[in-house]
C-alpha cells in the first residue's frame, strides 16, 4: 500500500509543495533532502495541457543537471472553456490586478460582425498598465473567443502597449474590431492619450 511521505512534523509532502518552483520544475523546501521534479497536474498550478509540456520539459532538463537548474521564463497564462459562447482568461487575472491597473471594455453590442451574427452578448476587456501603456490581461467572453484569446496572448507575451497595438490593422466588420474597440477605450482613460487620428503614426 502506498502511502504519503511526512517530514517528520506530520506534513506530507503533498502540503508542503506548495513552495514549487515553476520556474525550475523543483520543489525548493524539498530540495536538502531530496531533489523532487514535478509537471502537469501533480504541481497544482497551471493544470492545462500546455503548461504540463512546458514544465516536463523544464523538469526533464533540471533533473538531468541538477546541480545547477536553469530558471525558464514560462509562458503567459492561458485557458479556454470551449463553452457557447467561448470564455478565456488571459495573462493577469483581473482578481490578481494591481490597484493602479487600467479596465478597458468591449461590447458585441457595438460590435457590427457580433450584431449582424446575433452575438450582442460578446465581451472582451483587456487590463493595461496607465504609465506604460503595457498590457498586463484580459478576459474574453465571445462567440469564437479561442482566436481572439491567442491574439491576446500573444500580444501579451511579446509585452506589446495599448498604443502599439492599436497600429496594427483590424479588418471590418470582425470580431477582432472587438480587441481596437477596448484598445480604444483604454486609451481614452490614459493621461497621455492622443484623440487624434488613434493607431496612425505621423512621419
Amino acid at each position: 500500500m502506498l502511502r504519503p511521505l511526512h517530514d517528520g512534523t506530520g506534513n506530507s509532502w503533498h502540503k508542503r509543495l506548495r513552495r514549487w518552483n515553476g520556474y525550475s520544475g523543483r520543489d525548493n523546501d524539498a530540495y536538502r533532502r531530496l531533489c523532487i521534479y514535478l509537471a502537469g497536474d501533480v504541481s497544482g498550478t497551471r493544470e492545462l495541457q500546455h503548461e504540463a509540456a512546458d514544465e516536463g520539459s523544464i523538469a526533464g532538463w533540471n533533473a538531468a543537471r541538477h546541480a545547477a537548474p536553469t530558471a525558464w521564463r514560462r509562458r503567459v497564462p492561458l485557458s479556454i472553456a470551449f463553452t457557447d459562447p467561448d470564455i478565456a482568461s488571459i495573462g493577469c487575472r483581473f482578481d490578481r490586478l494591481p490597484a493602479h491597473a487600467l479596465i478597458g471594455e468591449a461590447r458585441g453590442s457595438g460590435n457590427g460582425r457580433s450584431k449582424i451574427a446575433g452575438h450582442e452578448d460578446n465581451l472582451v476587456r483587456l487590463y493595461a498598465d496607465p504609465a506604460s501603456g503595457r498590457l498586463l490581461g484580459a478576459a474574453v467572453l465571445s462567440v469564437g473567443g479561442e482566436h481572439l484569446a491567442h491574439l491576446l496572448a500573444w500580444a501579451i507575451q511579446r509585452g506589446e502597449t495599448v498604443a502599439g497595438l492599436l497600429e496594427m490593422p483590424f479588418y471590418h466588420p470582425t470580431e477582432e474590431e472587438l480587441i481596437q474597440s477596448a484598445l480604444n477605450d483604454l486609451l481614452s482613460k490614459m493621461e497621455k492619450s492622443d484623440p487624434l487620428a488613434r493607431g496612425l503614426n505621423r512621419y
